[in-house]
């Protein structure tokens, strides 16, 4: 009798385990093809970069650039970019447009019911969240200074806050600037 709620205990512990496990698991699709986004592959990158833009949005946009440029210069190292459009609301000419023009091509991510956004908080296109290889949110927020508010921008870029806190993650070192506030369009949380 012993060995059956035994049984019956180790069946449980593993159900719980694989429940708790799979719980903050978040599977995406990629616009137009075949791959799949896990979350949870932050575990395999030194860093994991987790990028919200918008098709509509003017600085999601702008900021294309300066997001690609940023990927080339850490191709080297084990950081992963990863461009996410969130919510329904948007039509395939928009996030092809977003996608091959102002990205290049580069493969984006659809969070239709806004699972990451939630996961993450995230309310801005663009804002951008840092994530180290355990999973913790390293930085989230703006990605430089530029933007100071809509309408309004620097002439000069004083602070590099993304770029900062990858260099402070890949050098070990503490990162300086946590977070800050995004400057951009409100992600709307509302799905069909």
């Amino acid at each position: 009798m012993k060995e059956i709620y035994k049984y019956i205990f180790y069946l449980l512990l593993i159900f719980f385990f694989s429940c708790t496990q799979n719980k903050d698991e978040i599977t995406l699709k990629y616009f137009q093809l075949e791959n799949v986004f896990h979350y949870s592959d932050y575990k395999s990158h030194d860093a994991t970069t987790i990028i919200f833009l918008s098709p509509q949005c003017p600085l999601s946009e702008n900021y294309s650039k300066t997001l690609l440029d940023l990927k080339n210069q850490y191709t080297n190292n084990n950081i992963k970019f990863n461009f996410i459009v969130p919510g329904d609301k948007y039509a395939d000419n928009e996030i092809s447009e977003l996608q091959n023009i102002y990205l290049q091509g580069t493969p984006v991510i659809l969070d239709k019911k806004n699972d990451l956004v939630q996961r993450l908080n995230a309310t801005t296109t663009p804002e951008t969240f840092l994530i180290n290889s355990k999973g913790k949110v390293v930085y989230s927020g703006a990605i430089d200074n530029w933007a100071v508010d809509l309408g309004t921008k620097r002439q000069v870029i004083t602070e590099h806050y993304l770029e900062n806190a990858i260099d402070a993650l890949l050098n070990g070192a503490e990162v300086k600037i946590k977070t800050t506030d995004a400057v951009g369009c409100f992600i709307e949380l509302g799905y069909e």
